[in-house]
């Protein structure tokens, strides 16, 4: 035997229960600038392999590097960057070959230059640095592997087809290099 006492007010609670939990879920979906649930919207930074060509506004982060380039901000300086074959030519110094180049303007952050929380001492902090960053690109990859862990054992083998030399936006001295696929 079942006991109907409280069945009804039971299922009064339930329904209203139901009929709440669903009002609320509608209302926190549908109508989520009513209630502020949704986060602002982040510009995503586009993973790449290569320095592209042309820095997209939300800018790039070069995998495996800790790089991030944004687009060159000329409100930094009232000065004027050094052109482009300047740039280039000045980073031939750096580069033993005659390989293609090519150039781009950008805001450059090494992510492993930058300070830990509650470190206070000195640090070479490179970050949001108006820079030309000029690409030499190998026909063919080249091994940049130098020494190896034991006299005996052969350094392994780093294959990279672009050597990336990163210079001053405004006075073309040395920022840092880098190599990438």
């Amino acid at each position: 035997m079942f006991s109907r006492t409280g069945t009804q007010t039971r299922f009064w609670w339930i329904g209203m229960s139901v009929f709440f939990s669903i009002g609320i879920g509608c209302a926190l979906f549908v109508f989520p600038s009513v209630f502020g649930t949704t986060a602002p919207a982040v510009p995503v930074l586009l993973q790449v392999t290569d320095v592209p060509q042309v820095i997209p506004s939300e800018g790039v982060e070069i995998t495996g590097q800790q790089l991030i380039l944004k687009p060159f901000n000329t409100t930094t300086s009232t000065l004027s960057p050094i052109s482009s074959p300047t740039a280039v030519s000045m980073a031939r110094k750096y580069v033993t070959t005659g390989y293609q180049a090519t150039s781009v303007l950008a805001n450059y952050t090494n992510l492993g230059t930058i300070r830990p929380t509650g470190y206070i001492g000195k640090a070479n902090i490179v970050q949001n640095v108006p820079v030309w960053i000029v690409t030499f690109t190998a026909p063919a990859p080249v091994n940049v592997a130098v020494g190896g862990y034991y006299p005996s054992a052969p350094a392994p083998q780093v294959m990279v087809t672009h050597d990336n030399i990163v210079l001053d936006a405004y006075t073309g001295k040395w920022v840092e290099g880098f190599f990438t696929k």
